[in-house]
């Protein structure tokens, strides 16, 4: 397991594994916030909105199709740096199938999905809900629904 996500680590980009820890952080931040509610004032209120905006523009990037394709780029400009005929190569093996798999991009979006719906139960059966806590509510099942439709639609794509 532990080869694994070596590898799994080493072919992410820098920005794409910073993206990963913020939005695992903001998570947590939310799921926080839905468990110990506290008395908002309107700038923390603001500050939430932006933590849920990140989280979803994050979300939104792993589901997107640029996610494999700028992991990509960043190879083959690792690899420009390198030689000149390494780079011939690399942009002969992109066109043949991508560094990153789908099966990463699956993984990422599942780890989100099932984190959002164990949350999302354990707040329904065991927190009593407040009008502040709608926000969150919602994220979370928007990453919920997000994460359902791109693993429906992952099984017809098979390119991994």
């Amino acid at each position: 397991m532990k080869k694994f996500l070596n590898n799994l680590i080493s072919l992410l980009s820098a920005s794409d594994k910073s993206l990963i820890i913020i939005s695992l952080v903001l998570l947590v931040q939310c799921i926080i916030n839905l468990f110990y509610p506290s008395t908002l004032t309107k700038q923390a209120t603001n500050i939430d909105i932006v933590f849920r905006r990140s989280i979803a523009a994050i979300f939104g990037y792993f589901i997107s199709s640029n996610f494999i394709n700028r992991n990509i780029n960043h190879k083959q400009n690792n690899s420009t740096l390198q030689n000149t005929k390494i780079n011939i190569d690399a942009q002969n093996a992109s066109n043949k199938s991508p560094i990153i798999s789908k099966n990463l991009q699956v993984i990422l979006v599942s780890t989100f999905g099932i984190i959002s719906l164990i949350v999302l139960i354990f707040a329904r059966d065991f927190v009593p809900m407040f009008e502040g806590d709608l926000q969150v509510i919602d994220l979370l099942k928007d990453l919920i629904s997000g994460c359902i439709g791109f693993l429906m639609g992952s099984n017809k794509n098979k390119s991994s």
